[in-house]
C-alpha cells in the first residue's frame, strides 16, 4: 500500500544526501497531546460509532460536537505548520507523508460526515507539496485490501469504498494530481 511506496520513493537517488522524515496518516501532535489528556476513551468509542454506524451516547454527542469544529481545524494546522516548515523555511528537509491534506476531505466527507464550505475552501486551496501522487484503485482491491474485515463494520460495505475512491478521484481531477494506477 501506501508506505511501501513511500518505502520506494524514498530510495530514489534524488534524496540520498536529504534528511528524510516519513509521516505515518493519522500522526498529529495536537491530537496525540488530546489522547494523553482526555485519554483514549472518548476517541475510540467516537470512532467505533462512526465505524459501525451506532447512535452516539449523551457523552459522545458532546465529543462529537468538538470532534466536527476542532478536527479539521487541528488537522489544517498541523498542515499549515509543516507545509510552512519543510516547503518554507528548511527546504534541505523532505517530509514524505502517506496521507495529505485533501485526503481528509474524503475522511471528513465519507466517513465523519463533516463537511460544509469553510472547510472545503480550506482544504481544496491548501497549496500542493512538491511531489504529490494518487494512488489510483479499483473497488474490487479497495474491498480486499480492507485490512480488518470486520460484519457490520462501514469498511466491509462495497458501497463505502465506491463513495470513498469516487471521493479520491473527484479530487485528483481538480487538483490535477498525478495518478499512479496500482
Amino acid at each position: 500500500g501506501k508506505s511501501t511506496l513511500l518505502k520506494a520513493v524514498r530510495k530514489f537517488t534524488v534524496f540520498s544526501n536529504k534528511k528524510v522524515v516519513l509521516k505515518r496518516e493519522d500522526n498529529f501532535i495536537t491530537i496525540s497531546i488530546l489522547k494523553r489528556i482526555l485519554g483514549n476513551k472518548p476517541f475510540s468509542d467516537y470512532k467505533r460509532a462512526k465505524f459501525f454506524e451506532k447512535k452516539p451516547t449523551s457523552n459522545l454527542k458532546v465529543f462529537s460536537f468538538f470532534v466536527h469544529f476542532f478536527y479539521p481545524l487541528l488537522v489544517y494546522i498541523e498542515f499549515l505548520w509543516e507545509y510552512l516548515y519543510y516547503e518554507v523555511f528548511f527546504k534541505e528537509k523532505i517530509l514524505m507523508r502517506d496521507r495529505y491534506i485533501y485526503d481528509y476531505l474524503v475522511t471528513f466527507k465519507d466517513v465523519l460526515n463533516i463537511y460544509g464550505r469553510p472547510i472545503n475552501i480550506l482544504f481544496e486551496t491548501f497549496p500542493k507539496p512538491s511531489l504529490l501522487f494518487f494512488v489510483h484503485i479499483n473497488k474490487e482491491t479497495a474491498v480486499k485490501r480492507n485490512k480488518n474485515k470486520v460484519l457490520w463494520k462501514i469498511t466491509s460495505k462495497e458501497s463505502f469504498h465506491m463513495r470513498i475512491l469516487k471521493s479520491y478521484a473527484e479530487i485528483a481531477k481538480a487538483k490535477n494530481i498525478l495518478s499512479i494506477n496500482n
